[in-house]
């Protein structure tokens, strides 16, 4: 944002970005029964979280969705993508990155020959 930016402006900008970081909850919480005792069990909803690395008392910590974790309590969180490959990408509060939990991906077999659809063969032959 400019910094001659009017003041109005420059608030409504903030709401539209508090806004968009509210719509999007990246955690999800789901109770799975268990022998007599029911778990609540924490986990990540789609392929993707945004949060914001923080410090307390004990050391570094994580918030997302407006709560606070341990790395240990957010490393939990990604075991069902045991085996997958990750990217932690660190950017300024400034910035404003792709913020969907399922943020659109590169087709995995680019490699391979498909049959082109008639909306494809218009696109080659321009």
């Amino acid at each position: 944002m400019h910094p001659e930016t009017p003041v109005r402006e420059a608030y409504d900008q903030l709401i539209q970005k508090i806004e968009t970081g509210l719509a999007h909850r990246y955690l999800r919480s789901s109770d799975f029964p268990g022998d007599g005792a029911r778990q609540n069990r924490i986990y990540i909803d789609g392929t993707a979280v945004n949060g914001r690395i923080s410090e307390n008392d004990e050391g570094p910590t994580v918030v997302v969705d407006g709560h606070e974790y341990s790395w240990e309590e957010f490393g939990s969180f990604l075991s069902p993508f045991t085996g997958f490959n990750f990217r932690l990408e660190c950017f300024d509060a400034c910035e404003e990155p792709e913020t969907t939990p399922d943020p659109p991906r590169p087709d995995p077999v680019w490699w391979l020959e498909k049959e082109e659809g008639p909306e494809d063969e218009d696109q080659h032959h321009h």
